[in-house]
């Protein structure tokens, strides 16, 4: 539990998955990168509430306005990087 409380940043990078259950554990955690995986719903981000910064590019997600959308509406301070 105490290893989940220090992580601030996530990079997921390449990796091939489409689904993020669990990642809501990593409750102080500040910077997801997606970049190229196949991750294509909010529904595990908008959790992250202390997230500030979220790589999309290359991934299903970077298309999908209106999963963008719920993610800036749930996390206003969220940076959203297509590059």
């Amino acid at each position: 539990m105490i290893v989940r409380s220090l992580i601030k940043s996530l990079g997921l990078f390449g990796c091939d998955i489409s689904d993020l259950t669990g990642v809501e554990k990593l409750a102080s955690l500040e910077r997801l990168y997606l970049d190229d995986t196949d991750v294509n719903s909010a529904k595990d981000i908008i959790k992250l509430k202390s997230l500030t910064y979220l790589g999309v590019k290359g991934t299903p997600l970077a298309d999908n306005e209106e999963e963008l959308a719920k993610i800036q509406e749930e996390i206003p301070n969220i940076e959203i990087h297509f590059d």
